[in-house]
């Protein structure tokens, strides 16, 4: 079979690739070990996908019930380039126990305008300093970030000089130095000809220098940064990446598949407008039940002191200059190589906001980015909506973030580790592996934990509710007011397989991807943990054991949360008060479909009356707890197999295959050594792992 060619494999191959394509049973087999070097030596990879998740079953009920994903379609290299936006469709099985596989097979093609994005190689061009400084002599009228904003859209239209895609450029000169290097194999060669060979030979070189940055931008891997050229494995990872996140069909919210382009951006804008775009309550009393932290004075002056200048470029070259850009396509790097040009304009305009507090829309207009949280995504609930926002933007953000972060460790209770200095996500998870060991005995106090999952918890925090927060711990009313300069004024447009739609603007909730985000969530949820408080809690409330001496009700890292106690009605009680007020409060709801209770010898009346109080399903042990196996027990070579999967899944792929030499240890080093690294801080591994 030729490899040059795209060809596809579609059928039952009888066997699971991963252990979580099982779902009884998340071990690896031999056969599975084969199946995937296999896989691995034909170059192929799974198609993206849609419907059924499992595609074979045994159709039984209850214990004996087994189901898996044993069908399944795999492309080569060739049919990603050429046909990457194919999908399959695992369509429900009827009278069969295998579920019909379909493949909608559409060429690459151009559905409307792309927006603008600088691209990082443009500014190699000896021209491109000189384009800019030509737009920036220019005048505009309005405020300093306005007049700002309509200079980088003016400059749009003069970088598309240098559009030129540099792998097209590169076709070219190689051809034309093939042609030249053939002219110098005859007998007495035009001295100009030699010259030629010479300045093409450069241009060549020049030219696959900008090819790489140019797939390296479009591929967003941030942790190869040096060694031979990787060009190769930069445009598999482009095509890759393209072909996972392209959306060709989504259920609307009448659970109808919808399939056109238009209908299924109309289906994204209904969706975050719901959510992001609506508030979900009509007036709030402003009451944060008895919540007196207060910042002590030499912190509030942390916050409020004025912006110097050399603060503002510092926070400029903090920030990541090839992450994502927002609706003005202008990423880190543009000001980074124009800052000569452009810096003390900006940040004259960044000083201006500071003074008067006015931020325009056109400035906080953001992108929202869709990324699949599993791999047969069906409904819009099932994509991460990111927030990409302005590069200026974000450097006000982060400014603001900056102080915020150097004193919000004073007021967030210990019991949050997420986004405070001097904690780490290692803490909560020894506290969880220590308080639940000894689960699977059934032994000694009954005791139970309730893993809470807290339904779009960014996109629905209310925006009155973090601002009431700020007040309450001393933030004076100039940092407050720029807070909600920052929150309250974002403009959302929803990017679909690479073009905007809508333009809806936001009501509440915090964006994942501004920098002030985390901080000003982690503030918000101190609410709850002091909801959460023994005192507050009341008599009622029995400890979980060994959590008596330290006050231990519940373990927080962002919002994922895990409360604790004896298991009695009367303490689960009092803990779903304080979620109660916690939600009248916030707006976050707890999803109690996503939400389960752990039990250790408990009786079965008691733990019939707590499911029902609570409404959430009895879980089993182990489960996955920030990113790591919840175990009660010794750990096992099988709980090791997610570690395992994820580091051969990342190092044997065929992608990785296009690494260079230098390419491939950077790979060990930055991304496979710190999965295993994570592991070995919290477990002991057993040496059939190591």
């Amino acid at each position: 079979m030729n490899r040059n060619e795209p060809w596809l494999v579609v059928g039952d191959f009888n066997v699971t690739r991963y252990g979580n394509e099982h779902s009884s049973c998340s071990g690896t087999t031999k056969a599975m070990l084969d199946f995937n070097k296999a896989v691995l030596a034909a170059e192929l990879e799974d198609l993206m996908s849609t419907g059924c998740m499992y595609t074979w079953n045994n159709r039984r009920m209850g214990d004996g019930a087994i189901a898996k994903k044993l069908d399944r379609a795999l492309g080569n290299w060739q049919w990603f380039k050429s046909l990457g936006d194919s999908y399959a469709h695992f369509h429900p099985p009827g009278i069969s126990d295998h579920s019909p596989i379909t493949i909608q097979m559409r060429a690459w093609h151009q559905f409307r305008g792309r927006p603008f994005k600088f691209l990082n190689h443009w500014a190699n061009d000896v021209l491109f300093l000189h384009v800019v400084a030509q737009e920036w002599e220019k005048s505009y009228s309005g405020s300093p970030l306005i007049v700002l904003h309509k200079k980088l859209k003016s400059l749009k239209a003069c970088l598309k000089l240098f559009c030129t895609r540099p792998d097209s450029r590169l076709v070219d000169l190689r051809g034309r130095l093939n042609m030249v290097q053939q002219q110098l194999q005859g007998e007495g060669v035009d001295p100009g000809i030699v010259e030629l060979e010479k300045k093409l030979r450069w241009e060549v070189s020049e030219a696959a220098r900008d090819e790489e940055a140019f797939f390296k931008q479009k591929s967003r891997t941030q942790w190869l940064k040096e060694g031979d050229s990787n060009t190769a494995f930069f445009h598999r990872t482009v095509n890759m990446r393209q072909s996972m996140n392209h959306i060709a069909k989504i259920r609307d919210e009448n659970e109808v598949w919808v399939t056109d382009e238009d209908a299924i951006a109309q289906v994204g804008i209904n969706h975050f407008n719901k959510f992001m775009g609506t508030s979900g309550r009509q007036a709030w009393s402003c009451d944060l039940h008895g919540y007196n932290k207060r910042l002590a004075d030499e912190h509030v002056v942390v916050l409020e002191s004025p912006v110097s200048r050399l603060e503002v470029k510092n926070s400029i070259w903090s920030l990541n200059p090839n992450k994502a850009p927002g609706p003005d396509g202008y990423n880190g790097c543009f000001f980074r190589e124009a800052w000569s040009i452009v810096g003390e304009e900006c940040t004259d305009a960044i000083l201006h906001f500071f003074a008067s507090g006015f931020m325009p829309s056109c400035l906080n207009a953001t992108i929202i980015a869709l990324i699949p949280m599993g791999k047969c995504p069906e409904r819009m609930e099932d994509f991460r909506p990111i927030a990409c926002c302005n590069f200026l933007y974000k450097a006000i953000s982060k400014i603001l973030a900056n102080r915020l972060k150097q004193v919000l460790h004073f007021v967030i209770d210990p019991a949050q580790s997420a986004f405070v200095n001097g904690r780490n996500i290692k803490d909560n998870i020894l506290l969880a592996q220590e308080l639940l060991k000894g689960y699977h005995a059934n032994r000694g106090a009954a005791r139970c934990a309730l893993k809470v999952d807290i339904r779009k918890a960014y996109d629905t925090i209310e925006w009155d509710f973090v601002l009431a927060m700020l007040a309450q711990v001393g933030c004076l009313g100039n940092f407050v007011m720029w807070v909600r300069q920052c929150i309250t004024s974002p403009m959302y447009s929803v990017a679909l397989n690479g073009s905007l739609h809508g333009f809806f603007p936001g009501k509440r909730g915090l964006r994942q991807g501004d920098p002030l985000s985390p901080y000003l969530f982690a503030l918000g949820m101190d609410l709850l943990s002091h909801l959460l408080h023994p005192s507050v809690l009341g008599r009622p409330y029995r400890f979980h054991p060994r959590c008596h001496r330290v006050d231990i009700t519940h373990l927080c890292y962002a919002d994922d949360l895990l409360l604790l106690s004896a298991s009695s009605l009367q303490s689960v009680n009092c803990l779903m008060r304080s979620l109660d007020m916690f939600r009248d409060a916030s707006g976050l709801m707890v999803n109690p479909l996503k939400s389960v209770v752990f039990f250790c010898n408990t009786n079965a009346t008691t733990k019939r009356d707590i499911l029902h109080r609570v409404g959430y399903m009895e879980g089993t042990l182990p489960m996955t707890y920030l990113g790591v196996p919840l175990i009660t027990k010794r750990l096992s070579k099988a709980d090791c197999n997610p570690l395992v999967e994820r580091i051969t899944a990342r190092a044997n792929s065929w992608v990785s295959k296009a690494l260079s030499f230098a390419g491939r240890l950077q790979l060990v080093k930055a991304t496979l050594a710190s999965m295993q690294t994570f592991w070995c801080s919290t477990f002991l591994l057993p040496q059939s792992i190591v």
